[in-house]
């Protein structure tokens, strides 16, 4: 069986030109996906796929904080987008692993943390007052330094009725090495609290998220895809 790709910037832009060139953003949501057989293989879940779908929104317009690239497209609404004039179609490539994607692995293992930092401190405790901006609801107060019984600790725990959802932070001192080592910290954490979840006879619904004080380093953004981990970065307690 022929694997499915992971999704293209192309089958965004071909979805608003599908839409007449503007469109609400769940019609063109549902026009990608209905072009993929209703399938968001080969992401983990929906909210993955979802999330990366509005990335490349995000990327490619100019009022948006993620602009990184060309403006492909513009907001014309709360949740509504057009096409820019002359939307330039990128060809579709699968980067490669960067080169020292070994050497990120090596230092991610022997990555030693030394005591929390005023930084670290300062991003938690802004993340834990401040749920939006992570998707949140207003009004939920983060727990942190959470403890789990596989004796992890994670920095932001939020309850939001059965689902719990564990942050991650990375704050602006954190090396490369230390922003991989958080996407698998992520992993684990989604795991272990299901599992604590479960042996509360509580339905297993976790989700967890990496957030990063600086822009998520060129060289990760393959893994995050290929290991399905949320990825929210440019959160500063400074603004």
């Amino acid at each position: 069986m022929a694997s499915v790709a992971w999704l293209d910037l192309n089958e965004v832009i071909d979805a608003f030109t599908e839409l007449g060139g503007e469109a609400e953003w769940p019609d063109v949501r549902a026009r990608v996906t209905a072009r993929r057989g209703d399938s968001y293989a080969p992401y983990k879940d929906w909210r993955n796929f979802n999330e990366t779908m509005f990335q490349h929104v995000q990327q490619h317009c100019a009022n948006y904080a993620k602009f990184t690239g060309q403006v492909l497209f513009e907001k014309v609404g709360p949740r509504r987008f057009r096409l820019a004039a002359s939307p330039v179609v990128l060809p579709f490539a699968v980067p490669a692993p960067p080169a020292n994607y070994e050497a990120l692995l090596s230092e991610a293992t022997a990555f030693e943390p030394r005591g929390e930092g005023h930084d670290h401190r300062a991003l938690k405790e802004f993340v834990a007052n401040n749920p939006q901006v992570i998707g949140l609801p207003l009004g939920l107060k983060g727990m942190t330094g959470y403890r789990l019984p596989s004796g992890d600790c994670v920095d932001v725990l939020f309850e939001n009725g059965g689902t719990w959802t564990a942050v991650e932070i990375k704050a602006r001192s954190s090396p490369d090495g230390d922003i991989l080592r958080g996407m698998f910290q992520c992993i684990k954490y989604q795991a272990v609290i299901e599992a604590y979840q479960t042996s509360r006879e509580l339905p297993p619904d976790a989700h967890a998220i990496l957030v990063l004080e600086t822009p998520l380093p060129q060289a990760l953004g393959r893994l995050k895809d290929l290991l399905s981990v949320s990825v929210i970065d440019r959160v500063s307690p400074r603004r």
